[in-house]
């Protein structure tokens, strides 16, 4: 009787874009939300994690009253991060997107670590670790937390160091655009004794408000510091960096905006410039902003030639399941330029 039911079910419900299994068929955290989400605790009771924070009204200030080719949105318009989002930064997914489907729970976690500990040639997973500060959402696999936050930074340290080199330059300096809360600044300073500095900038207030105060709770500022937009400009006069990175920002940004980064960066002959966007359009190995339009002509107009289109992950079994897949698009500025 019951083998009846579930065929009549298998023909009845897929005409109807319905899919019904049974439980045998379905892993533990899909049934469980809690696990299939992560564990995750409410952010700090911080007094200075609140919109009306007087720095929080100065960087507003500041940033309106830059150019405005650098900040007109199409995604983080005013009130995009909420108060419950400064509160909880590292869990909110404007920032790291964490909180559900398939290659964002358990299962997806438990691929991407061990898939990175096979390639870790840096040895960072032995190196680096993570715990719930900021509402980070925690799965626990091989004995020890683990979060997206540490998985993308040790993926995306390797794989940069793999295709164009970090560990092997002296006084290596980075620059991140779109830094967010600082995530991968915190896990660069930690990771490689030879880095000099990691620059962070951001078009949003919010962000460069989250990164001042999660870099300085980290204990990193000798090795990072934060560049205000309107200063951005005068600091890579003083200090040229060796490479340039942008993990899922100017998928998010206007063309207007991503040419001025792009002009900037040429100014300053910054060499290589890595981009990783959402993977919204072709999985990431289009060069998309939200609505579909191709930002990549913003960025070769200035001088910069697409030298490698690399996965995330080299299986193509992870790059399906694995956390997050997306395609890293690696630009060179061409001699000459």
């Amino acid at each position: 009787m019951k083998q009846a039911i579930w065929d009549f079910f298998y023909r009845f419900f897929p005409k109807h874009g319905h899919r019904l299994l049974p439980d045998d068929h379905v892993y533990d955290w899909q049934k469980d939300q809690t696990l299939a989400r992560g564990s995750v605790r409410s952010g700090e009771k911080s007094d200075y994690l609140k919109p009306d924070n007087p720095r929080l009204k100065e960087l507003r200030e500041r940033y309106a009253a830059h150019d405005r080719n650098a900040t007109t949105p199409i995604v983080w318009s005013p009130g995009h991060v909420t108060e419950e989002d400064l509160r909880n930064f590292r869990g909110a997914d404007i920032y790291v997107w964490q909180s559900g489907g398939l290659n964002y729970g358990l299962l997806a976690h438990v691929i991407t670590y061990y898939y990175t500990l096979a390639r870790d040639r840096l040895g960072l997973l032995a190196k680096l670790s993570d715990d719930p500060a900021f509402a980070v959402r925690l799965f626990e696999v091989d004995g020890r937390p683990v979060s997206r936050d540490l998985l993308d930074s040790v993926l995306e340290i390797n794989l940069i160091d793999r295709e164009i080199g970090l560990v092997g330059r002296s006084g290596l300096k980075v620059l991140d655009i779109g830094a967010g809360y600082g995530r991968l600044a915190h896990r660069m300073a930690e990771a490689l004794p030879n880095l000099e500095q990691h620059i962070c900038t951001d078009a949003v207030p919010e962000s460069s408000f989250l990164c001042e105060y999660y870099l300085r709770h980290r204990g990193v500022e000798g090795k990072t510091r934060v560049a205000l937009l309107d200063e951005i400009d005068s600091v890579l006069e003083a200090s040229p960096v060796d490479v340039a990175v942008n993990i899922h920002s100017f998928s998010e940004c206007s063309l207007e905006a991503i040419d001025w980064w792009a002009a900037l960066l040429a100014k300053h002959r910054v060499p290589w410039l890595v981009v990783c966007p959402n993977a919204k359009h072709d999985g990431g190995r289009f060069l998309g902003v939200e609505d579909g339009r191709p930002f990549g002509p913003c960025i070769e107009k200035h001088g910069y030639e697409l030298a490698k289109l690399v996965p995330k992950y080299d299986d193509p079994s992870v790059q399906a399941y694995g956390l997050d897949p997306s395609w890293f698009h690696i630009f060179r500025l061409k001699p000459g330029q």
